[in-house]
């Protein structure tokens, strides 16, 4: 029980690189509906952006969004939007 104790108290990432992978079907099609397989009911952006400024002290060497489908983007391009503003200076 003690070493289940002191892994419960260790933070992931905090001493060692992490690759952060996130997948475009998590996020409502509402809001990027540039993928193959939509499924309704996904995060929205503000909740995507709240999770990533929660990884903050995270040592965050890399991250992608996949499963990214420009064929099926809107003419707002509204996937092409959501995709690249994580990678916005505002939110590193």
């Amino acid at each position: 029980m003690l070493g289940a104790r002191r892994d419960a108290n260790v933070v992931p990432g905090k001493n060692s690189p992490v690759y952060l992978s996130i997948d475009i079907d998590t996020i409502d099609p509402a809001f990027a509906p540039a993928t193959g397989t939509p499924e309704t009911g996904g995060w929205s952006t503000r909740e995507i952006r709240t999770i990533i400024r929660g990884l903050e002290g995270i040592n965050l060497a890399a991250a992608d969004i996949v499963e990214v489908a420009p064929a099926y983007d809107t003419n707002a391009e509204l996937t092409t939007v959501c995709h690249t503003t994580p990678s916005h200076p505002r939110f590193r």
